[in-house]
């Protein structure tokens, strides 16, 4: 018998109260399967996770077809994609295979580009103040994925480093005065796994005592200011700190 398709929603939300970054570290800290379904405007994008990896993520968006994408990125021209496209039948009605099994490209450079493309579409939703979320338990992929590449923590590090200066503004502005406190003896994931140059040594200087505004004034560089706020927003949606008012 065929496996029962999961069609109601575990858990439901709004990005404007629980945001991208808290709901993406969570799956990928607690290594859930299912899928997100998240939208905005009239942007919707479908992430598989399998034991917290995203392993593959639709869109509705043209350019972030896969096959747009590599004829943007020079892998392909035009017209190899549209022979590949009408050939995709004749190999399971994936391009990946398809691409492959033309000559057009080699597997590792199809599982590279869909690495890059993956994380790309990732770090997009990473950055969205508001929209909303779908998350479907243990809803599995129909199809056999290329295994990506992928380090979730890394790609959030990378969306928290995307977002948009004036959302880390505003968030300075709510918590410059407010303490910042280490939540666990043993964080469930290490700081390094973000891989951002120089967050271990923020997370290490977090005592409990210095402000969110001192921490981040440490340096006197508007750059590795905004770069401090960002890694700070990224510690906190990720639960790793909390912010206390003194």
């Amino acid at each position: 018998p065929e496996a029962e398709v999961i069609t109601t929603t575990t858990e439901e939300g709004d990005f404007t109260t629980v945001p991208p970054i808290e709901l993406l570290f969570r799956l990928a800290s607690t290594q859930a399967t299912g899928l997100l379904v998240t939208s905005v405007g009239g942007i919707k994008k479908e992430i598989y996770i399998r034991a917290g990896v995203p392993e593959f993520v639709s869109s509705n968006i043209a350019s972030e077809l896969f096959g747009a994408y590599l004829v943007q990125c020079g892998a392909l021209s035009s017209g190899e994609l549209a022979m590949a496209l009408a050939m995709m039948p004749h190999y399971g009605g994936k391009l990946g295979d398809t691409l492959v099994g033309l000559g057009l490209l080699k597997p590792l450079e199809v599982f590279r580009h869909l690495t890059v493309q993956v994380r790309q579409k990732l770090i997009d939703v990473c950055t969205w103040t508001k929209g909303t979320y779908g998350w479907y338990e243990g809803r599995a992929l129909e199809r056999n994925a290329f295994p990506l590449d992928l380090n979730p923590f890394e790609v959030l590090g990378a969306g928290a480093m995307a977002m948009r200066d004036e959302l880390v503004v505003a968030w300075m502005g709510e918590h410059a005065a407010d303490a910042l406190i280490h939540r666990y003896v043993r964080p469930p994931v290490a700081p390094e796994r973000f891989e951002i140059v120089g967050l271990p040594a923020l997370f290490a200087r977090i005592d409990g005592m210095r402000t969110v505004g001192e921490l981040v004034t440490e340096s006197l560089d508007p750059a590795t200011q905004r770069r401090t706020a960002r890694m700070l927003l990224l510690l906190q949606q990720a639960g790793l700190v909390v912010t206390e008012s003194l």
